[in-house]
């Protein structure tokens, strides 16, 4: 690859060599002569955030991290400068890791023209493999300066580029949790090792004499099965593509919480929800039954997750006033941009005194909404759904939390959830189940 010419201000440590992305700190500024230019499109079925990384002739850049796009988004854009010649490729998802980037998708060999390559999503189960043909031209793109070409991104091809964590790998994040219970490494063991029945459940029989049976609710893998043609088996493929530290801390919580019994709804799934989900940081279940047989459902229309109607009546007042709380700022907000765009000292003077008032308002909608935050706090304290939620957030190997009631979209930030309030779309995917995210340091923003 030709050394790319680097702007005044870039970064002299550029650890991505050649690639164009602006969001990246690219070193890149202008395509030299001798350089081809090649641009990856892949179309999903909807937003999202997909780490990759990008393989040239041997390397694997960056070498100590994975690229994202800033926002979620519906076409991930790749863009590179190389030379004739050149071997390149793509590594997507988790395997995008620096500890994987084991599956070298989309290669191609460089040739002199530059080149645009379109992978577009296909549902429904296909034989497709993660490979890239020519796109015949039509007559009138016959003398264009580009080679064109295409290929697909299944659900086959998402399990391949999904790590598949073996129990080797699972037991030393466990080791490095400073875990030593026997029964969660057992659980563990047979969780990445193939050998948990999924239809009968599984029981894990903790070091404190409590039992808790794992329940895999019918349809969980449902995804995988509905897009997925070759070689899936839910205890074979599908579990152990799920992060081993959100396996451990659901283990934990179990014990520290003496649950009895938890449903699993959800783990890895290639072609449905967020990247979270899909590159296996995400784990959820249904429901938590202790010892003593209180039962928490993590479903809003379940009356088991609320521990009294005064509770459930505390949660409605609180995100009552937190949606007041937002409207409040929305106000202020355009009160003071109304100041800046008034003209004349009356109307001047009439946006000014709107402004105060939207102050005064916000300030009593804030205090609102802190008074039946606390209320509802002291209701749901000590409830089965608390404890087990507390238990979570407290976890290192965790780093989000999202249920019917309670959204915490980073549990190390020292900062306290924010309620569900069933407004944005990530609160409405959360009414009716918990979820957690493993916290990874490559895979995680």
């Amino acid at each position: 690859m030709t050394k790319p010419e680097k702007s005044q201000s870039a970064n002299a440590q550029c650890d991505i060599k050649g690639l164009l992305n602006e969001q990246e700190n690219s070193c890149v500024t202008q395509h030299l002569p001798a350089q081809v230019a090649v641009t990856y499109e892949i179309h999903f079925d909807q937003k999202l955030r997909l780490p990759y990384a990008f393989y040239w002739n041997g390397a694997k850049q960056p070498e100590n991290k994975v690229l994202k796009p800033k926002q979620a988004t519906a076409i991930l854009t790749i863009q590179a400068l190389v030379k004739e010649g050149d071997k390149i490729g793509l590594y997507l998802g988790s395997d995008a890791s620096p500890e994987f980037r084991q599956e070298l998708l989309y290669p191609l060999t460089v040739g002199s023209k530059d080149i645009k390559a379109i992978i577009k999503t296909k549902k429904d189960p296909q034989d497709d493999v993660a490979e890239l043909k020519p796109v015949t031209l039509t007559d009138a793109d016959k003398n264009s300066t580009e080679s064109r070409y295409e290929g697909w991104l299944t659900g086959d091809i998402w399990m391949r580029f999904s790590h598949r964590y073996s129990a080797k790998e699972a037991t030393a994040h466990l080791l490095n949790a400073g875990e030593k219970d026997t029964g969660i490494a057992k659980a563990i063991a047979d969780l990445y090792g193939g050998s948990v029945n999924t239809k009968t459940g599984y029981s894990v029989q903790f070091d404190n004499k409590n039992n808790c049976q794992i329940i895999f609710q019918t349809g969980s893998d449902a995804n995988c099965r509905a897009n997925i043609k070759k070689g899936y088996d839910f205890a074979r493929e599908g579990l152990p593509r799920v992060h081993p530290r959100t396996w451990i801390a659901f283990l934990q919580a179990a014990r520290d919480c003496s649950i009895s019994s938890m449903e699993i709804t959800s783990g890895w799934r290639p072609m449905l929800g967020s990247a979270t989900h899909r590159i296996g940081l995400g784990l959820d279940i249904k429901s938590v039954k202790k010892s003593d047989g209180s039962t928490a459902v993590f479903d809003k229309t379940n009356k088991s997750l609320w521990q009294s109607e005064e509770e459930k009546a505390a949660h409605t007042e609180w995100v009552k006033s937190e949606q007041k709380l937002t409207e409040a700022k929305i106000a202020l907000a355009n009160a003071s941009k109304n100041v800046k765009q008034a003209k004349g000292e009356i109307g001047i003077q009439n946006a000014k005194e709107r402004e105060a008032q939207s102050k005064n308002e916000y300030k009593e909608a804030e205090v609102k909404a802190n008074d039946t935050k606390d209320i509802f706090q002291k209701k749901h304290k000590n409830s089965t759904t608390s404890n087990f939620e507390q238990t979570l957030t407290k976890n290192p190997l965790i780093k989000q939390i999202f249920d019917p009631l309670l959204m915490d979209i980073d549990t190390h930030d020292q900062q306290e959830a924010d309620a569900n309030l069933n407004l944005s779309g990530n609160d409405k995917n959360h009414q009716n189940h918990l979820h957690i995210t493993a916290n990874d340091t490559y895979l995680l923003p």
